[in-house]
């Protein structure tokens, strides 16, 4: 269920885009650094399956603060309070 922002409310399980069922991480596999590209199929052959991103249409206010906060701040102290 969303908590916040637009849509706020909807099951998420019941639209794509909120769900992150639209997203196939196989797809971009090949599109890596040849450097990484190992380390990116071993991930894959692991998690590949039950990896999704999930999308927010309408909130990218708050993806952006999220992810500024989470690479400038300790996440479980600052950014969740």
């Amino acid at each position: 269920m969303k908590k916040f922002g637009v849509r706020k409310g909807v099951d998420a399980s019941a639209d794509p885009r909120l769900s992150g069922g639209w997203c196939s991480p196989w797809r971009y596999v090949n599109d890596v650094d040849r450097d990484v590209e190992p380390a990116v199929w071993g991930l894959l052959d692991r998690y590949g399956d039950c990896v999704d991103l999930s999308i927010s249409p309408g909130d990218e206010g708050l993806i952006f603060i999220a992810a500024f906060l989470a690479q400038n701040t300790a996440y479980h102290t600052n950014a969740l309070r």
